[in-house]
């Protein structure tokens, strides 16, 4: 299954420019369903993938990237900072990402114990659907 693999996809050099899909949990449908970004490591756990704004935490095998030609993105213009991917779509998104934050107070949602309340969000109906809640336009 490996040799099959290694034959099929290419092996990535550094400074190639690939496309990580996003699983459709990870994203909202207004966010794009790939993620670019170029190779900046290669070792036998992976590849380390830098996008403009952030490198992904951890390594990709090679059936989880696909090579693409694109050369918008040089490795001076990433970040040191390391992020998931969803974090990576929710800094892209035009949007603002799939929102999955959600509190799940008992209470009316006045203190910074909730987390909508520290975030600077909303409340609604994913957080708690009965009750009262005074973090609600």
């Amino acid at each position: 299954m490996i040799a099959r693999s290694t034959r099929t996809l290419r092996p990535l050099c550094i400074g190639d420019s690939v496309a990580v899909p996003v699983s459709q949990f990870d994203r909202s449908k207004g966010d794009p369903p790939n993620i670019i970004g170029i190779v900046l490591e290669f070792d036998q756990s992976g590849y380390q993938i830098g996008t403009r704004t952030a490198k992904i935490r951890g390594r990709l095998a090679r059936n989880q990237v696909e090579f693409i030609k694109f050369t918008g993105l040089n490795s001076e213009h990433i970040p040191d900072e390391e992020l998931s991917i969803r974090e990576i779509v929710r800094a892209q998104s035009i949007c603002g990402g799939q929102g999955f934050r959600r509190c799940h107070c008992k209470s009316n949602c006045l203190t910074k114990r909730c987390s909508c309340l520290k975030a600077g969000l909303i409340c609604n109906s994913a957080c708690h659907g009965k009750g009262s809640c005074d973090n609600i336009d």
